[in-house]
């Protein structure tokens, strides 16, 4: 039989920059969880506002709350922090504007640690929706998954991206909505792997491709649990920031499908070909059909797959500029060509240095 829960600590890690008008909302989804084991980590990244004070507000209401006050650093350097520091037998990650269901943590536990045949396991996907001013309780990942699953499983549903993939059902590469054993976050030097703290967007699928590794059971369970509420207002829903946001994404998983090609080549060419329809979908959001940008976005598509376009993607990009001719000169064939030798003149040099 599985173990009881009831002593099974969650450390809970939520980093925080001028949150003051979320976080108290995001610290008592967590601390109003049914399941009190809970270790409630702030970590306050140098907040300009009043942020800090609010912080102390809410640990001096309830002692399981341990405040890092550090200059800013950004969100990786912020999370790192927050895993050094904890001392749960789970990690979780919340960000600060988010919340989660009173029951998430005690569901949860259950299933990893405390119910047969699931105990055990290294970590535990579930279900999300999305809430903003707009829309709430748009479920994003009603169709998922549910049950126990193997190394397979657990990078499958997290390399299906939401939304594209050609119908891939998935929970997404996000950190926050999976708990975490936390010894299986360390190396095989017993060092905890950290996030790249020089990484800003997608930060969080690079550094679940490093730790996947280390993983060999899961848990799924669809419920909604988390609650992710898209600010209308953030940099990756800022419309001058959308081509910079989307260009730094593609080079996250570009990276993400070279971690992952060393130890799970299968699942590699499936992120691969997900990446495809993913980069080609930033195109379509660029509704100016900026030819730098779509330049920039082909090269990414040439990178990642191994210094060649694909017939099918070439010729998507060829509808998306079918109204702008003469932006479709970089499309042509000699183009493409000289575009993938020049790729696999660099890749060539890269080896060469290694």
């Amino acid at each position: 039989m599985g173990r009881s829960i009831a002593n099974v600590k969650i450390s809970v890690i939520v980093p925080c920059y001028n949150a003051v008008k979320y976080v108290k909302t995001c610290a008592e989804s967590v601390l109003n969880s049914t399941h009190k084991n809970i270790e409630l980590i702030l970590v306050n990244d140098g907040s300009a506002d009043d942020t800090l004070e609010m912080l102390k507000a809410i640990k001096l209401a309830d002692d399981r709350v341990v405040i890092i006050d550090k200059p800013n650093g950004g969100v990786s350097a912020a999370r790192n922090d927050g895993i050094k520091a904890a001392t749960g037998e789970f990690i979780h990650f919340i960000d600060s504007d988010d919340w989660i269901n009173a029951d998430c943590y005690e569901n949860m536990l259950k299933q990893m640690v405390g119910d047969v045949p699931y105990e055990d396991a290294d970590v535990g996907y579930f279900g999300w929706s999305k809430d903003n001013v707009y829309k709430t309780a748009f479920v994003q990942s009603k169709e998922g998954y549910t049950g126990v699953g193997g190394r397979c499983e657990i990078l499958k549903y997290m390399l299906s991206l939401v939304g594209v993939g050609g119908g891939y059902v998935s929970y997404g590469n996000y950190i926050w909505n999976k708990i975490y054993k936390r010894e299986s976050l360390k190396d095989n030097l017993g060092e905890y792997i950290l996030f790249d703290e020089n990484v800003s967007i997608a930060e969080d699928g690079l550094w679940l491709s490093y730790v996947a590794k280390r993983w060999n059971k899961g848990v799924f369970d669809k419920t909604p649990y988390y609650h992710y509420f898209q600010n209308p207002d953030s940099v990756m829903n800022t419309a001058e920031k959308y081509k910079k946001t989307r260009l730094g994404s593609e080079e996250s998983h570009i990276k993400m499908v070279e971690i992952i090609d060393e130890y799970a080549p299968d699942m590699a060419d499936l992120h691969r070909d997900v990446c495809n329809k993913f980069f080609l979908s930033h195109m379509e959001g660029d509704k100016t059909h900026d030819p730098e940008f779509i330049k920039a976005v082909l090269n990414n598509i040439i990178k990642i797959n191994r210094g060649s376009c694909p017939d099918s993607v070439a010729e998507k990009i060829a509808e998306l500029m079918g109204d702008k001719p003469r932006d479709i000169e970089f499309l042509n064939r000699k183009l493409v060509k000289k575009a993938i030798a020049l790729t696999k003149r660099i890749d060539r040099r890269r080896k060469g240095k290694k």
